[in-house]
């Protein structure tokens, strides 16, 4: 962890930058059931369950020294 830290503190060079990657897998889902909006006393209503529409992926890349990151979400 301290490596890590001190490769941080290190000044800024546009030939080395440091990238930090991270990638999550995301379930998109929809609502089968039309919510009930909110009245007076009452809170919103809605159920719990959903219709699965697949699967995406998120990648980001950061290189916050340099002020540049660059994200990509497949279908």
């Amino acid at each position: 962890m301290y490596t890590i830290l001190r490769l941080y503190s290190e000044p800024y060079d546009p030939s080395y930058p440091i990238i930090c990657f991270d990638e999550k897998h995301k379930h998109l889902i929809g609502d089968l059931k039309v919510k009930i909006p909110m009245k007076p006393g009452s809170s919103e209503k809605y159920d719990y369950s959903y219709s699965r529409n697949g699967t995406a992926n998120i990648f980001v890349a950061v290189d916050f020294k340099g002020g540049i990151r660059d994200i990509m979400v497949t279908e």
